[in-house]
């Protein structure tokens, strides 16, 4: 599988929101955009991040814990989320947890269903995520690739407040 990305990367530790530019002419998004919010602490204690995700035939939000890391490479033809969500189709989303892929499906921007994906298909998506943070490490927009370091930053809810 071959990504192609006009990727902007975005390292913070809060709020995180990118958005591929507008389509000529008539102002309507073409790409992908993400939001990550900053950990927090449910009532049952748990730490997590909300995933805010919108793309070709996508609207979702997602909730992921907190050692997600909280980058996002969004560009008109793909999008990757702290390196457990991605797209390069419209309506659908790959879900990367405990090495698995789960393939969620939407209609018209809601969401449908989910099914497994085969290993096979799953490590062909886990390649994507390399190729594209690999491609947007050297390719920022302002040219000043890290040479090869990857540092997204994670979340902790350490010192966090209760939601």
């Amino acid at each position: 599988m071959k990504l192609l990305v006009i990727a902007v990367v975005l390292m913070v530790t809060n709020l995180v929101s990118i958005e591929a530019a507008p389509a000529e002419g008539d102002g309507t998004m073409s790409g992908y955009s993400a939001d990550v919010s900053p950990p927090s602490i449910d009532d049952k204690q748990n730490c997590h991040k909300t995933v805010t995700v919108s793309g070709p035939g996508i609207s979702d939000k997602l909730e992921e814990d907190c050692d997600m890391d909280s980058y996002v490479i969004a560009g008109s033809n793909s999008l990757l989320v702290g390196g457990r969500i991605y797209s390069d189709k419209p309506n659908q989303l790959v879900v990367v947890k405990d090495g698995k892929c789960e393939l969620r499906t939407y209609k018209n921007g809601a969401y449908q269903s989910s099914s497994e994906m085969s290993s096979q298909d799953c490590d062909n998506v886990k390649k994507a995520f390399s190729d594209a943070k690999d491609q947007a490490d050297h390719g920022n927009l302002d040219g000043q690739g890290d040479h090869g370091h990857w540092d997204g930053q994670g979340g902790s809810c350490d010192n966090v407040k209760k939601a």
